[in-house]
């Protein structure tokens, strides 16, 4: 059995530098090299707290390619099924 589960959301843009890839995880921090206006610098910090709140964790992968990566792991947790019986 799997002990958790991976989600990888990536992208062909730009890529993160190295030394951006933690901060992209506090809330409103931007890139400071984007120049458009849309986003508020959350999303990131979302997904790391949630992740964190269900026991996983969120890291930003560089590809081999062009872009980056977002790599969600969630635990994998057993449920009775009591626990939802009524």
């Amino acid at each position: 059995l799997a002990r958790d589960v991976r989600l990888t959301v990536s992208d062909g843009g730009e890529g993160i530098a190295e030394e951006n890839r933690e901060k992209v995880f506090e809330p409103f921090y931007r890139i400071p090299r984007i120049s458009n206006d849309e986003g508020y610098g959350l999303g990131l910090a979302l997904v790391r707290q949630i992740a964190e709140a269900h026991g996983g964790t969120a890291a930003i992968m560089a590809r081999a390619d062009m872009g980056s990566a977002v790599l969600v792991t969630l635990p994998v947790i057993a449920r009775r099924p009591d626990r939802f019986a009524k």
